[in-house]
């Protein structure tokens, strides 16, 4: 359990599991448990014996499922994770190529994952880190494997509360999961500059360069000794998961600042160990900038893109229909299917598709609108986008493209397709029908709603074009983003 102490004092981080470890076997599995215990078949394919589990003071409850998971690889075998975490097998020194004034050449890394693996036992089990609720499920044996170099857990889940992930996982949904620790301190492996809770700055290696590998072969990376576990998350497969959750949260929480909500809200997502055909970080942090010249223009001259703005200004029934037509759809077939067809979801139909009103109507948030507006030019300026760019929980090219959904999405894709002949023919409808644009309240600051709201369409809008776009599709998308509904 997360702890006021540990919250305090050191670094709490959340840290993705890979489906397929970089020797192509699953991550997490599903034991088979009969009445006398695991299945001993099993049990051998995966390097683990009954009587040692029995030993250990496991016992199998007939109203639990038991998922075996593996938990982290050292850094000497597996190398850093997507957020550049690197966390050491055990005692060793670490030399520093370029140390910053006054640190030195060579440092210590004390406790290594092998030597505080343990921490692991007892851990709960929560959906997407809300580890102030009640856990769902805990850690019921864990051991280091010196030989795999990597940790292992045995997670219980309870029949009543995990039914549905296991049917889903049995049908071939995998299972995410991401596991919360927490370290005293940060080492940034190429100057040795340290990061902690009394030192929040971090190093132009960390900013700027992160997992990227010099010449001189030492990657940039955050060296995390010392670190402890202390729970495991269930970080479901669909961005619908993680927006309902989080927008549970805001109703429970009430308003809170934009900027704390969204620091308080650091949902990992899933990823493969394959990552060539997920966009690189460098061809997100393309997008956005670009997208924030874009922008720039349009708030100079507005009126350069009023035809392509008002090709994506839907009526309220268009938006329903767009989004009753793709709401079914699985998110792993949708995105694929989508972007094959030259489609992106605008604004209000991402919203109306996450977060609908209960009528089913779009839902009038003008906070959402107000917050997208200038979201890459801010984005650009901060440069507060670590989570744009390690999040892939909208990327369409880690699934297999399912031919089936296009028949579902073909009689709406003419009114969010990319393809600048269609926008120009939707434009021209637009000019021919008298409509008026809905009176929407612009909220003069984004609620929290609003504001992560904003920031997940950010994250799908950089996946799509990082995946497929061009300069005309990064116009249209920023006019896009400048759209508003209209009433017939």
């Amino acid at each position: 359990m997360l702890t006021e102490d540990m919250l305090r004092k050191a670094l709490v981080k959340f840290n993705q599991i890979p489906l397929i470890r970089d020797d192509s076997r699953q991550s997490t599995e599903v034991l088979k448990i009969a009445s006398d215990g695991p299945d001993n078949v099993q049990m051998d394919r995966i390097g683990l014996l009954k009587d040692d589990l029995l030993r250990a003071g496991v016992k199998f409850r007939t109203d639990c499922h038991y998922l075996f998971i593996i938990s982290l690889g050292a850094g000497e075998y597996y190398g850093p994770n997507l957020k550049a975490d690197y966390y050491n097998e055990g005692r060793c020194k670490f030399s520093i190529p370029e140390p910053e004034k006054g640190r030195p050449s060579e440092v210590l890394l004390e406790k290594g994952i092998k030597d505080t693996h343990h921490t692991f036992k007892g851990a709960g089990i929560y959906r997407h880190h809300l580890y102030d609720t009640p856990s769902l499920g805990k850690v019921v044996w864990e051991r280091y494997n010196p030989t795999m170099h990597w940790g292992e857990v045995i997670a219980e889940l309870p029949h009543k509360l995990w039914d549905k992930d296991i049917d889903r996982y049995n049908k071939g949904v995998p299972l995410m999961w991401s596991q919360g620790s927490t370290c005293p301190l940060d080492i940034c492996s190429r100057c040795a500059h340290v990061f902690s809770r009394m030192n929040m700055v971090r190093c132009d290696h960390w900013r700027n360069q992160r997992l990227q590998i010099p010449p001189d072969g030492v990657q940039v990376v955050a060296l995390s000794p010392n670190s402890s576990f202390y729970e495991m998350s269930n970080v479901g497969i669909r961005p619908a998961d993680k927006v309902s959750i989080c927008l549970q949260k805001v109703a429970a929480d009430g308003p809170v600042g934009a900027e704390a909500f969204s620091a308080s809200l650091n949902y990992p997502r899933p990823y493969l160990s394959t990552f060539a055909s997920i966009p690189a970080r460098h061809l997100k942090r393309e997008v956005i900038r670009k997208m924030a010249e874009m922008e720039d223009r349009l708030e100079l001259n507005p009126m350069a893109a009023e035809d392509a703005i008002s090709a994506f200004c839907l009526t309220e029934e268009e938006i329903c229909k767009v989004a009753s037509a793709l709401r079914p759809l699985e998110w792993t077939e949708m995105l694929p299917a989508t972007r094959s067809m030259g489609c992106m979801l605008t604004p209000r139909v991402f919203h109306a598709i996450l977060a609908p009103n209960e009528s089913g109507t779009a839902p009038d948030v003008g906070g959402f609108e107000e917050a997208l507006r200038s979201s890459y030019r801010n984005i650009e300026a901060s440069g507060n986008m670590g989570d744009i760019l390690d999040d892939t929980a909208y990327s369409s090219l880690i699934f297999p493209q399912t031919l089936s959904v296009r028949s579902s999405i073909e009689p709406v894709s003419h009114l969010i397709s990319l393809n600048p002949e269609i926008a120009a023919v939707r434009a021209a409808v637009r000019q021919k029908t008298p409509r008026r644009m809905a009176v929407i309240k612009m909220a003069a600051e984004p609620g929290p709603a609003e504001a992560y709201m904003a920031r997940e369409y950010i994250k799908y809008q950089v996946e799509r074009l990082a995946e497929r776009g061009t300069d005309t599709d990064r116009f249209l998308a920023a006019a896009c983003n400048r759209a508003t509904i209209i009433e017939d």
